[in-house]
């Protein structure tokens, strides 16, 4: 009666969805810009022009040799998984190859107990400019990411074999969303007021959102038991509830101050989306299905009578999403034109869409050898992306730059890695 282990096709797809499906995850990491990503995501303290895009916007008030800054593209993408390196997924997957013996156990010891996740997140950020004091940016962004138990991938691989056993097949978990917004960010100097901590500047980022779809898997419940010497058949039942829309509004709200305790020195203090949210409205949809099987088995015993499914996609009133709150905390030591060191400490405040509450701390450095080719590195350690390995450099032709990162997650080498991030920025400057 072993029937799973009849379908290696099915696994195999199955096992390549689990792992694509991550494509589809705003930014566990602050900002987009290529610069920032290259010191691993902790340069919040020390920005200029346009890099404060996402960050914090008293940045606007700190000295610039530019007073004229547009954009012509900067983006960031990030996938990532916790089972699988790119060396198993080239050789397991990506192959065209159906799935050996030895595959299939190495795609199961390599899954942990709590199940695969993976995620992903994209933001590109097209039209904007930056003056001083003030900055106008329209920024496009998606985040997505999914869990699936173990038990729900070995059934299919291993087949179900062992008499009796409970296979638990919910607790399926997966948010995806994409949305639009026009950042508007001023900052007001304080000089003259600055007080005994050194406070330089202060900022404020008022942002419209334009929600463009989100699906979120609300409750997923399942199980499978197989056959044993006292029940010669199977039993199934599987539940879940997901909502949907395709479309929505919002605002939010980030402010920021700048303080410089020490010459060289820097700290930022920076709420993003202190407060805000999207109200979903358009064409919102509950989705529900239920499945129960009882006492069955498979090829020859299985009838309309045995099998009870259920699905439907109603509409929908409106509903809200919450805008991940962040608390960051950045600091700047610069002690030469030539060099430049950077610490920041961030705290997601919520878990809303799909944002992560554990912390992240990273540190980076950027080194001017000479002044158009500036080299960068970082490392980020927690938060939604884990440890990350940031390698970057740019090209400084005074009024055109173009800045490029590359970031391993979870490993030393791009071969050992459950994941990556790409960045590249772009700018003209007056």
């Amino acid at each position: 009666m072993v029937f799973f282990r009849e379908f290696p096709c099915f696994a195999t797809w199955m096992v390549w969805v689990s792992l694509c499906c991550g494509g589809v995850h705003l930014f566990a990491q602050l900002g987009n810009d290529a610069r920032r990503a290259g010191m691993g995501f902790s340069n919040a303290a020390h920005t200029e022009g346009l890099e404060q895009v996402g960050l914090n916007p008293a940045m606007l008030a700190m000295p610039y040799r530019y007073n004229l800054e547009i954009n012509l593209v900067s983006g960031i993408a990030t996938f990532k998984n916790n089972a699988f390196n790119k060396d198993q997924y080239d050789r397991l997957f990506a192959s065209g190859d159906s799935l050996s013996e030895l595959g299939k156990e190495e795609i199961l010891q390599a899954v942990p107990a709590g199940g695969l996740r993976g995620n992903a997140l994209a933001q590109i950020n097209t039209l904007a400019f930056y003056t001083r004091y003030f900055s106008l940016s329209l920024l496009f962004m998606g985040r997505g990411r999914f869990t699936l138990p173990r038990d729900f991938i070995e059934l299919p691989l291993r087949g179900n074999t062992e008499e009796g056993r409970i296979y638990q097949l919910g607790q399926v978990d997966g948010i995806g969303w994409a949305a639009a917004a026009l950042a508007f960010s001023i900052a007001l100097p304080l000089e003259g007021h600055e007080g005994a901590l050194g406070f330089r500047a202060i900022g404020i980022t008022a942002k419209y959102i334009s929600g463009l779809r989100y699906g979120e898997i609300l409750e997923s419940d399942g199980r499978f038991q197989n056959f044993d010497a006292t029940r010669p058949s199977l039993q199934l039942d599987a539940h879940y509830r997901a909502r949907t829309a395709e479309g929505g509004r919002g605002l939010g709200l980030d402010v920021g101050a700048v303080l410089q305790p020490t010459p060289g020195t820097q700290v930022g203090l920076t709420l993003v989306n202190l407060t805000g949210s999207i109200r979903w409205d358009t064409r919102t949809k509950m989705h529900v299905a239920d499945l129960q099987a009882n006492d069955f088995s498979l090829p020859s015993n299985v009838s309309d009578s045995q099998v009870s499914y259920d699905d439907s996609t109603y509409a929908t009133g409106h509903f809200t999403t919450h805008l991940p709150a962040v608390l960051d905390v950045a600091a700047s030591w610069q002690p030469s034109s030539h060099l430049l060191l950077t610490a920041e400490w961030e705290q997601g405040l919520n878990r809303s869409m799909g944002a992560s509450t554990k912390p992240r701390l990273a540190i980076g450095g950027e080194l001017k050898p000479l002044p158009l080719l500036p080299l960068r590195a970082g490392l980020s350690l927690g938060g939604a992306q884990g440890r990350a390995i940031a390698l970057g450099a740019g090209l400084d032709l005074t009024f055109w730059k173009l800045d490029l990162a590359y970031l391993v997650h979870d490993g030393l080498l791009p071969g050992n890695s459950k994941g990556f991030s790409l960045a590249a920025t772009t700018r003209f400057r007056f």
